[in-house]
């Protein structure tokens, strides 16, 4: 606000003047802007890929639930730590649907297989391994908290939030709304094994 405001005054004395102040301004805002677009084209991306893996609404929405509720839950565990959006680390805005988009494919595609009741499928072997793959994820991006730099530290602790409130969510929401939304089981075809041809 100060550095537009600076801005605002000389340019109300001279419309072409230029400077460091002028091309840091500009600059900052045209990075701001492309991270915004950055996060809506990866949006637009992950739900067309999403629909295109399940082929199907239902799949694909509940699949896609679980990274806007931790969007939401991001709001509020910024304010908790203190952090806010800055030039930074932005860029966590598709780097963060990137990462929590696979848990919730993960878990539904395990809700999909005939074997189990919906509900019970995703907490038996994919859950503990998307648990350890997400804790991994937190874990690198936590290791980035060390630096004694605001913005690295920054985007190491709203990473580390973002992936934690979309595991907490893929946790808490999709398997209350497996229980309740009936999903069609996708039939897999029988595996045939030949014996092997003796070559002589």
């Amino acid at each position: 606000d100060s550095m537009q405001a600076f801005v605002s005054q000389l340019q109300a004395i001279d419309a072409d003047v230029t400077g460091p102040p002028v091309v840091a301004l500009y600059s900052i805002r045209n990075m701001q802007q492309g991270y915004v677009r950055g996060g809506v084209y990866a949006m637009l991306t992950i739900v067309g890929l999403t629909f295109l893996h399940f082929r199907r609404i239902k799949p694909t929405w509940l699949a896609l639930l679980p990274l806007g509720v931790a969007a939401l839950w991001m709001v509020p565990s910024m304010a908790l730590f203190g952090v806010q959006m800055n030039i930074a680390n932005l860029i966590v805005i598709p780097l963060f649907m990137g990462m929590a988009i696979d848990n919730g494919i993960h878990l539904v595609d395990r809700a999909l297989e005939p074997s189990r009741p919906a509900a019970q499928r995703p907490t038996q072997s994919t859950g503990r391994a998307v648990v350890l793959a997400t804790f991994t994820t937190i874990l690198g991006f936590g290791s980035l908290m060390v630096a004694r730099h605001a913005g690295i530290f920054s985007f190491g602790l709203l990473c580390a939030l973002s992936v934690g409130c979309n595991l907490l969510a893929v946790f808490t929401i999709l398997p209350l709304l497996l229980r309740v939304v009936r999903l069609q089981p996708v039939p897999t075809a029988p595996v045939g094994i030949t014996p092997a041809t003796r070559v002589e």
